[in-house]
């Protein structure tokens, strides 16, 4: 009898031993919001570098976010790279938040999402004296266009039959600043970009965007935070509910106003706008 139960003694030790140092890790390795790695690209006024630091209404946006969650993550650990690079990173590596994004169809279940932040769009820059007129998709095969590679207007055109000849991709990490000069020296006929980010762009490089002009436009979608599909449910759903906090304050329409320039980009009358 004695045997027995010294025998049952070390068999329930033994499950109970097996059992700790089975949950253990898992405890160490649960998802904690300090855990997620934040990846932003030059994006003007959404997110862009300025004297070595992250900043626009995204990066201020998320470190209001990040002081109310506790987290010891900062503006510091924001990490600016080419939207292609923090694209792929996104969707390959687990944890990592790419900024802003904008929420399209095809996008939509690759990522999971915290947002909007608010409305985004981009359209078909040209030169005035162009006279470039956009009516179908055909008429953009007469034209070489500048995209950012994996950008969603890039994406949009290509699945929409553009012919990719006719789409000059570029991933640097300046990739919009590169656009708008190779546009200004005719070296391509179409820009496709934010029309607000554009005008910055073109202003900082010395250049009047009144001799530019919006000939096709892109349908607005809304900018989120897109964050990795394996990110653990419970973060998405705090960090979701600490930016729907700041909207109902006011705060993000705050941070907004701060941001948004004055700018004037003339559209031609009847510019098309692609749908879907």
């Amino acid at each position: 009898m004695v045997r027995q139960t010294m025998k049952k003694c070390s068999y329930y030790f033994t499950v109970m031993f097996l059992l700790s140092t089975f949950f253990v890790p898992c405890q160490t390795f649960a998802q904690s919001i300090d855990d997620l790695v934040f990846i932003t690209e030059n994006y003007a006024p959404f997110n862009y570098e300025k004297d070595g630091k992250a900043q626009g209404i995204a990066v201020d946006l998320l470190v209001k976010i990040l002081e109310r969650s506790g987290s010891k993550k900062s503006r510091k650990d924001f990490k600016v790279l080419p939207w292609s690079e923090g694209y792929r990173l996104a969707l390959s590596e687990k944890n990592v938040v790419l900024f802003s994004t904008l929420r399209t169809k095809k996008r939509d279940s690759l990522f999971k999402w915290v947002g909007p932040i608010k409305k985004g769009s981009s359209a078909l820059i040209a030169k005035k004296s162009r006279n470039i007129q956009i009516n179908t998709l055909n008429d953009l095969n007469k034209y070489i266009t500048g995209v950012v590679r994996d950008d969603a207007s890039a994406q949009s055109l290509i699945n929409r039959g553009v012919n990719p000849k006719n789409i000059y991709e570029t991933v640097s990490g300046t990739g919009g600043q590169n656009l708008g000069k190779m546009l200004a020296a005719n070296r391509i006929d179409l820009w496709a970009y934010s029309d607000v980010s554009a005008s910055r762009i073109l202003k900082m490089s010395g250049f009047s965007f009144s001799d530019y002009e919006v000939v096709y436009n892109f349908p607005e979608n809304d900018v989120y935070f897109a964050l990795n599909i394996n990110t653990d449910d419970k973060i998405v759903a705090k960090l979701q509910k600490l930016l729907d906090y700041m909207r109902d304050s006011g705060e993000i329409q705050k941070i907004i106003k701060n941001y948004l320039p004055n700018y004037q980009f003339e559209q031609k009358i009847g510019s098309t706008t692609i749908k879907g």
